[in-house]
């Protein structure tokens, strides 16, 4: 299990990292740069989950994805581990996505059990983690997810139901392609806990895509950090690409 001491000015800051969708045509490569050099720059404690959907891989059977695909799954796996490797150390698991879940349906092949052994990092269908924080327990719960409707206020309460029956301070869950957060109060005998539920973002481009396409609600590249402070209190930061654009614009 690990165990962090963090003084009252320190935190644990944990970075989801899931839906980039390597080898679509509308792969934001540029907010990926983004988001690695924001890891790199923090200085706190930090640990990365993996959310799954990291490669596109796409597939005959759905519409004409595989002739818009850019890239071999072998050179899109190749992009994931150029990207990922330098961080192994920070990587505490990974989940897979429906993505890289094809290719076990269709040939018994893991991908994202490939991807995670070169990484070294714990790999699951679903993570259930243990930390400790100066001496307090902090569960973490992690998972691809899935998606059932386009309306924010609809996922959240579907994140919600899903994993109602989950003991965790901090739920993971990715595949909605929005980075949001909500934060639910429990009574216990000894008062109140909060459990957060966190979705974690995206790293696809709207314009000329499927979603435009279809007349689907715009929703720009995200990205979520989870801060934990030293008595284990959690917030969450939400990252927009089109806010992250306005703030650099000012500078």
């Amino acid at each position: 299990m690990l165990n962090y001491k963090l003084s009252t000015r320190k935190k644990l800051q944990i970075y989801p990292l899931g839906d980039i969708h390597i080898g679509s045509p509308f792969f934001n490569e540029d907010f990926l740069e983004y988001w690695l050099r924001s890891f790199k720059g923090s200085k706190s404690e930090k640990i990365i989950y993996l959310q799954g959907d990291l490669i596109d891989l796409a597939t005959k059977r759905l519409g004409n994805s595989a002739y818009e695909q850019k890239m071999s799954v072998d050179d899109q796996i190749d992009m994931v581990l150029g990207y990922l490797k330098p961080l192994k150390r920070y990587i505490k698991g990974s989940v897979p996505g429906n993505h890289e879940l094809r290719t076990r349906k269709e040939f018994d092949l893991d991908v994202s059990k490939l991807i995670a052994s070169e990484l070294e990092c714990e790999y699951s269908p679903t993570l259930y983690h243990k930390i400790m924080i100066n001496g307090i327990e902090y569960k973490i719960h992690s998972q691809h997810g899935t998606k059932t409707s386009n309306q924010l206020h609809l996922m959240l309460g579907q994140v919600m139901r899903a994993t109602q029956h989950i003991d965790a301070d901090l739920v993971l869950y990715g595949h909605c392609h929005y980075a949001e957060s909500m934060s639910l109060p429990n009574i216990t005998l000894n008062g109140y806990t909060r459990k957060n539920l966190v979705l974690t973002g995206h790293f696809l481009k709207y314009d000329g895509s499927y979603a435009e396409l279809q007349g689907l609600k715009a929703n720009p590249c995200c990205y979520s950090v989870i801060n934990i402070g030293c008595n284990a209190n959690t917030n969450v930061n939400i990252f927009n690409e089109d806010e992250l654009i306005i703030k650099d614009s000012n500078v």
